[in-house]
């Protein structure tokens, strides 16, 4: 009854069978590290008399350690005491291995668990400063829907520091996001969340939100994330202002530009890009946006202007330097006049890298200098045929008394001396002189009638400009100046003041190289070129050097203000040869 000795054990294959009773069958069976554990549970189960029941390991009948189930009831007397004890044993080994492996799992498991939470935790952590460094705003939604899985709203699971600090709120994390921010739906934000949700594509949106006292600008993104978002959102509120006054800077630009009939232009040095403001495409009549070049300007310019326009695309091609231009495009039926300014702008190594210009129309200036100008031409047109006039007058008045007066007076002089040499033999001395004297006064009415005609050119009045001219030639017959006259056929008459001109700055530069140059051959031609009449007066003389600030010739001085009243130029050079003198004389025709 005390397990003091086992009377048999039938082991089968699990255990060494004990066919005869013995005394060491815990040592046969049991590990000696085991067996204090189980003497205890057989003291307990003596002590108690109850069932003995003990999981315990033993020495398998291979001599392998293994796992039992042991399980022995008492046997009783009449008097209730234990009398001997019946038991079985069970094996569990492999049960027990199960155990132990699931055992060594489940740590191992757990361990991992815990490792990897760590890690997790580490990554959220390292993900939370990642966010909170970041100066736009960020959040990490999670979808929430209703019994019939419509979206309703979303619950916020992660919120960055720069979000807490643009809406003022550190509680966001595990509410409701529109709930929240109910202005999310009439700004339409919330509509292309869902919209995002659906269609697993990103969208962003510019957005003014003025609801929960904000009053801002957002930059929104959405990203789908599983089932909910990722959303950032960035403040550009200074963005929106800067543009909402560049915008007016540019509508003012463009009224000004539409007033002021101007536009302005950039060109990329670089990329050779050319851009032009609205009011660019306003002068040049062409419609917004339409394709444009810096050889616009080749394909405007007026014929003239050419040079200027090819000049243009050269400077902003090769020179890369500040210009400013005067150019006449055809627009439509309309000649504009276009004041072209340009400045070039460096980098930091003062390399030109952008043009910048501005194109003005001068149209209506011109036209009012024009005018302008043709008032002043016309009040000095008046004042030229005044002085003419004037001057022709006084001339007609002296060619008179010369002719009327002192060449009436010399003739009766003549007459009387004629009448007094009848009375005087020839062959006295008083004669003689009496001879000399009528040949004298002779010469003295010659020289009064032709001093009297070259004042009053008849042939000028009655014939015009080119019979004067080739009658003053004639006049050179004979002389030692050889005089050639070369005058074009005009289809009519010039005015009388420009033919009065042409033939008074004409006698005086004859008068001046017979006085002055000890020329043999002169020419004097006269003809019209564009919308100028060009005399030209050329002989083989010595030459003179001339200086408009120092002359002092009454003649050439009368000659040069003469020709700048008319608005021309007067100019004096060498012939090719470089013997003789040319004096050039430009007017306008009209």
């Amino acid at each position: 009854p005390d397990w003091e000795q086992m009377h048999c054990l039938a082991g089968k294959t699990f255990l060494v069978n004990t066919e005869n009773p013995c005394s060491d069958w815990l040592d046969l069976y049991i590990p000696a590290e085991d067996q204090p554990d189980v003497r205890a549970a057989v003291q307990r189960a003596i002590d108690t008399k109850t069932p003995f029941e003990l999981e315990h390991r033993v020495i398998q009948a291979d001599g392998q350690l293994g796992w039992t189930f042991s399980r022995a009831v008492p046997l009783l007397d009449g008097n209730g005491e234990i009398t001997e004890w019946l038991g079985a044993a069970s094996n569990i080994t492999l049960r027990r291995q199960a155990e132990t492996q699931l055992r060594e799992f489940n740590a191992l498991l757990e361990a991992q668990m815990a490792e990897r939470t760590e890690a997790l935790q580490e990554n959220k952590d390292l993900l939370q400063s990642v966010l909170d460094t970041s100066l736009i705003s960020m959040v990490v939604l999670k979808a929430v829907r209703d019994e019939n899985g419509n979206m309703t709203d979303f619950y916020t699971r992660l919120v960055n520091k720069q979000l807490e600090r643009e809406t003022g709120r550190t509680d966001l994390v595990g509410k409701l996001y529109a709930e929240q921010f109910p202005g999310l739906r009439p700004t339409g934000v919330f509509d292309l969340m869902r919209r995002v949700m659906d269609t697993g594509n990103p969208e962003g949106m510019e957005y003014h939100y003025a609801h929960e006292g904000l009053d801002k600008w957002y930059s929104s993104l959405f990203v789908k994330l599983d089932d909910g978002l990722v959303a950032t959102h960035l403040d550009i509120t200074e963005r929106k202002q800067a543009e909402a006054e560049l915008n007016k800077q540019y509508e003012l630009l463009r009224q000004a530009e539409d007033v002021a009939r101007m536009g302005s232009w950039e060109y990329d040095i670089a990329s050779g890009a050319f851009h032009w403001s609205e009011g660019m495409y306003r002068l040049f009549g062409l419609p917004l946006n339409s394709p444009i070049s810096v050889h616009t300007y080749l394909a405007f310019a007026v014929d003239e202007d050419r040079p200027v326009a090819e000049r243009i695309v050269r400077r902003l091609h090769d020179t890369h330097r500040p210009f400013e231009e005067t150019l006449r495009i055809q627009v439509e039926d309309q000649l504009v006049t276009l004041k072209i300014k340009a400045v070039v702008l460096h980098d930091s190594q003062q390399r030109p890298v952008r043009i910048l210009g501005v194109d003005v129309d001068i149209s209506e200036l011109k036209r009012l200098e024009q005018e302008k100008l043709d008032i002043k031409l016309g009040q000095q047109k008046q004042l030229l045929i005044a002085i003419l006039d004037a001057q022709e007058e006084e001339r007609r008045r002296v060619a008179e008394s010369l002719h009327n007066g002192v060449g009436q007076i010399l003739y009766a002089t003549k007459l009387h001396l004629e009448r007094v040499g009848r009375l005087l033999p020839t062959d006295t001395p008083a004669g003689q002189a009496l001879q000399t004297t009528d040949s004298l006064l002779s010469e003295a009415i010659e020289e009064t009638r032709r001093v009297s005609h070259e004042l009053m050119p008849v042939s000028l009045k009655d014939f015009g400009i080119a019979a004067a001219l080739h009658d003053l030639c004639r006049k050179y017959q004979g002389s030692a100046l050889r005089l050639d006259c070369r005058v074009a056929v005009f289809r009519q008459r010039l005015e009388s003041h420009l033919e009065l001109a042409l033939y008074r700055i004409s006698q005086e530069l004859i008068t001046n190289i017979v006085r002055h140059s000890e020329a043999s051959e002169a020419s004097i031609v006269l003809k019209k070129q564009g919308n100028h009449l060009l005399l030209r007066v050329i002989d083989n003389g010595r030459g003179f050097a001339y200086d408009p600030e120092r002359t002092r010739g009454l003649g050439l001085r009368a000659t040069t203000d003469r020709v700048k009243l008319l608005g021309g130029t007067f100019s004096v050079s060498r012939t090719e040869r470089g013997l003789g003198t040319v004096v050039t004389v430009r007017i306008p025709a009209d």
